[in-house]
C-alpha cells in the first residue's frame, strides 16, 4: 500500500474503533445487541492490527527499494542481491 493510502485506511479504522468503543460504552449490557457490538469491535480491532502490520511491511519494502535504487551508482565491487537485501563485498580493506 502507498503511504497515503495506509494513512487513510488506518485513520478511518481508528475512527470506527473510537465510535465502536463509545457505542459499547453507552449500550446497556443487557441490550440484545450488546454482545454483537463487542464482537464487531473485536473484529475491527483485529483488522486494524493486520492493516497496521501490512502498512509497516510496505514501508520497510519501500525503504529497501529506496536504498537499492540509491546503490545503483556504486562502484562494481558492490553487489545488490535480487531479493532486495543488500550485500556489500569490499575488494579492499580500508585501514
Amino acid at each position: 500500500m502507498s503511504e497515503s493510502l495506509c494513512h487513510y485506511v488506518l485513520c478511518n479504522l481508528n475512527c470506527v474503533l473510537t465510535l465502536g468503543q463509545k457505542l459499547v460504552k453507552v449500550t446497556w449490557p443487557d441490550h440484545v445487541d450488546y454482545e454483537d457490538l463487542q464482537k464487531a469491535l473485536s473484529h475491527v480491532t483485529k483488522v486494524a492490527k493486520i492493516v497496521e502490520a501490512q502498512c509497516a511491511e510496505a514501508d520497510r519494502v519501500a525503504r529497501v527499494l529506496q536504498i537499492q535504487t540509491s546503490l545503483t551508482e556504486l562502484p562494481p565491487d558492490v553487489c545488490v542481491s535480487e531479493l532486495g537485501r543488500v550485500r556489500v563485498i569490499f575488494m579492499h580493506v580500508i585501514a
